[in-house]
């Protein structure tokens, strides 16, 4: 598989906390790397780190074959890249959601607008800012959005976090359809069931640094993990 996004020796302070270490994490085109750890890790740090949301104190990301001390959000989306925050929406609380919708469908020649609403079930919707709908409405939009896009690779902080099954489902479709076409993904979440589901790659972040486990099989056979992450000494299956 081809890298398309390499995160090297990341390191992390916020005052006198230091979050990441040596932290490294590759995202490969048409995979799914499901980056996992406890509360507070640096899983939320590394991903903000790779997207040029904030910057390490240390450390490379090289995208797409270009490498940055210090990348910028704004020049990698230009490059492609997606980013999907778990703290804020993708989309302006000043105008309507079918509004940007359409702006962003005619920016990209996207003529599958329709049908991407439809999936999304964000028909009813159309005519509020992204503002007045609950959480699962904006993460729907949100995916709506990098569906439109098309990004070369994506990066989504806890997805799933607080969904209702079904808006759950509608996300993991959603990912499993930009893998398809060859985007390559990195998710964080603590939805163990759902996450390892849909991983081709697990990458655990502790102590600063990161383990590249494989798929999830594989993770799940890595005792050190299981023991000080999953909580069990005996082997899990993944179904």
């Amino acid at each position: 598989m081809n890298t398309e996004l390499r995160a090297d020796s990341i390191g992390k302070r916020y005052g006198a906390t230091r979050v990441l270490t040596s932290a490294s994490l590759v995202a490969h085109q048409g995979a799914i790397t499901a980056l996992v750890g406890r509360n507070g890790a640096g899983k939320s740090t590394l991903l903000k780190i790779c997207a040029g949301w904030i910057s390490a104190d240390h450390g490379t990301i090289t995208y797409r074959g270009r490498t940055y001390m210090r990348p910028r959000l704004h020049d990698l989306a230009r490059e492609g890249l997606c980013f999907l925050p778990a703290e804020q929406p993708l989309l302006s609380p000043s105008f309507a959601l079918g509004e940007q919708l359409q702006a962003i469908a005619r920016q990209r020649h996207n003529s599958a607008l329709e049908e991407i609403i439809e999936r999304f079930r964000l028909g009813t919707l159309l005519g509020q800012a992204p503002s007045a709908l609950s959480g699962g409405e904006r993460r729907r939009a949100s995916f709506a959005v990098a569906e439109l896009i098309g990004p070369q690779c994506l990066l989504a902080d806890e997805p799933m976090r607080d969904l209702a099954p079904l808006d759950a489902e509608l996300i993991s479709t959603s990912l499993r359809s930009l893998r398809a076409k060859g985007c390559a993904i990195v998710v964080t979440g603590h939805e163990m069931n759902s996450l390892f589901d849909l991983a081709d790659e697990v990458v655990w972040v502790t102590a600063g640094t990161t383990h590249h486990l494989g798929g999830a099989a594989a993770a799940c056979e890595n005792w050190q993990f299981r023991r000080e992450f999953l909580g069990t000494v005996a082997p899990t299956t993944w179904a």
